[in-house]
């Protein structure tokens, strides 16, 4: 799995993963905790920097917030209910991504299970990842 970030301008996160590594995460993301080490061995561009990891991280009547920690890692912080949201978006992604397809994780006014203070996520599919 590769997460790549921009933090200075335009904020983004960007998670590249083959179906195993998507299939891991989403797993992550339904029992609420767990952390993923990620790949940083190439030229993290057109993004800013890559994430040494990912964190989930359970917390009661939160809406789900992706941020960036001062460690260079990715945490997702949300309520159960919330993280399980995200855990089947992924699944289905997974099982019917094609080569460098992608859903968008972003914010909106009055989104059900995202804070406004969430950074807009993107998770592409490829069989290179």
């Amino acid at each position: 799995m590769i997460i790549r970030y921009t933090q200075s301008t335009h904020k983004e996160i960007s998670i590249l993963g083959n179906h195993q590594d998507l299939l891991q995460m989403s797993s992550l993301f339904s029992i609420s905790q767990g952390y993923i080490i990620c790949n940083t061995d190439s030229n993290p561009a057109p993004y800013e920097q890559y994430a040494v990891g990912l964190i989930i991280k359970r917390i009661e009547n939160k809406l789900v917030e992706f941020s960036i920690t001062e460690n260079i890692e990715i945490l997702v912080e949300g309520a159960p209910n919330m993280l399980s949201i995200i855990a089947e978006n992924i699944v289905y992604f997974s099982q019917n991504a094609t080569t460098e397809s992608h859903i968008q994780i972003d914010y909106f006014e009055d989104h059900p299970y995202l804070d406004n203070k969430s950074i807009p996520v993107i998770i592409a599919f490829s069989h290179l990842a």
